[in-house]
């Protein structure tokens, strides 16, 4: 995150310098031949600098995202889902998987109190 907002500040503190002094030389050039052949140069200077940040911000994004996902598995580990367990109106289902695990699982010391860190 901080290598993110780090790029961002660079960024913040480049491009206005840049762009400035593309202005001041598209102000100061009076012939329209050098004037073009330097528009040319710069603009080139220019795509070069915009799709180096974009593939560097890319990147960063990449890792925030695979960052963020192993912190979510890493949260999951301990979850354990059980599909298929009918409800019914005002009960305790949480009592219902409890006697699902110790019947059809035979795990006969499975309780819920002592699982439910």
């Amino acid at each position: 995150m901080e290598a993110l907002l780090s790029t961002m500040e660079n960024l913040s503190n480049m491009f206005p310098s840049r762009m400035s002094k593309f202005e001041a030389d598209l102000h100061n050039n009076t012939s329209p031949m050098t004037s073009i052949a330097g528009l040319a140069g710069d603009f080139s200077t220019f795509r070069s600098f915009v799709l180096d940040i974009l593939k560097s911000l890319q990147q960063q994004v990449e890792s925030l995202v695979a960052s963020m996902d192993q912190l979510e598995m890493q949260g999951r580990r301990k979850i354990l889902l059980i599909h298929g367990v009918e409800e019914e109106k005002k009960e305790d289902l949480s009592l219902k998987v409890q006697k699902i695990i110790q019947t059809q699982l035979k795990v006969e010391e499975f309780t819920v109190a002592s699982n439910s860190d």
